[in-house]
Parts: C-alpha cells; structure tokens; sequence
C-alpha cells in the first residue's frame, strides 16, 4: 500500500509589480475580451487586494469588469520595461 502521509510543502513567496489596468490590458477589440488574462481586484474599501488572481473567462461579465474598471480596481501585471 502507497505511503499516503504528505510530506511538507515547500512555500515560496512571490513577488509581482503590477500597475492599474488601462481598457486596452482586458480587451482585444471593442468588442472582445481578452480571455485568460490575469488581472488582481483591490477593495475599494480596504484598499487591499484580493489573494490571488482573477483570470478573464467566458464567464466574465463584461458589465462588472467595465464598472470595476471606471472604480480603479483593476491591477495587471506590469511589463519588465516598465518601472
């Protein structure tokens, strides 16, 4: 019978810059959304951010990522180039 007691996990901690998301980071065209896309909510209240990612699906309602867009909510990954 296989050993089934888990052995300690390795935890890593990571470290991402990110900026606030411009329409353009979410969408391909007007009308499109660019799925698979990670973005990060930061509360508008707390003004944390959520402890992990969000990835833009086909279950993506294109109305709430608009308005938590036009809040400042949205956070991407930045570029290397970027500072």
């Amino acid at each position: 019978m296989e050993n089934l007691i888990s052995e300690k996990q390795e935890v890593v901690q990571v470290t991402i810059k990110l900026r606030k998301a411009e329409p353009e980071d979410l969408k391909i065209d007007s009308r499109t959304l660019k799925r698979g896309q990670p973005f990060w909510l930061k509360s508008m209240i707390t003004g944390k951010f959520d402890n992990k990612p969000e990835i833009i699906s086909l279950e993506t309602d294109p109305g709430e990522l608009a308005e938590w867009l036009r809040n400042d909510m949205i956070y991407v990954p930045a570029s290397s180039l970027e500072s």
